[in-house]
């Protein structure tokens, strides 16, 4: 065999070799955690102590199940030293075949929750809003 048919040979393997896709066994980031690349926490920080921070919960067909919301701030009485405050919510989110059916809130000690309904096409048709739980506040169809 004369040495260009063995250089052809031996760039052709290495070529095939070096162009083929490598499958060590290894998942991607994404396939072993969908939910890697989503938003985790959101913080908006304003001038001096206010601030907000939303933290973010998902389910395991990676939909939000939950966020926490987080304020704070300070505030000065009369002219005289400030006053700082919190403040907490949290809100939580039921699906059905991935449609948000319910989104649960309490917000500083206000509770309720909206219900949610859907035309034959998946698209919102209904929002009702309960408060305390108990009553209904307002319905809105589109």
């Amino acid at each position: 065999m004369n040495k260009q048919a063995l250089l052809f040979i031996g760039l052709t393997s290495f070529i095939h070799f070096s162009c083929r896709k490598d499958n060590l066994g290894k998942s991607s980031t994404y396939g072993t955690n969908p939910t890697s690349y989503v938003l985790k926490r959101q913080t908006w920080t304003g001038p001096t102590t206010n601030g907000s921070s939303f933290l973010y919960k998902y389910n395991s067909d990676h939909l939000v199940s939950a966020i926490e919301y987080y304020q704070w701030g300070s505030y000065a009485v009369n002219g005289g030293p400030s006053q700082k405050w919190y403040d907490t919510a949290y809100y939580g989110f039921e699906y059905t075949n991935g449609l948000c059916t319910k989104w649960t809130m309490n917000e500083g000690g206000g509770k309720g929750y909206i219900r949610y309904e859907y035309n034959d096409r998946d698209l919102p048709a209904k929002s009702t809003i309960y408060y305390m739980y108990s009553h209904i506040i307002t319905a809105t169809t589109w």
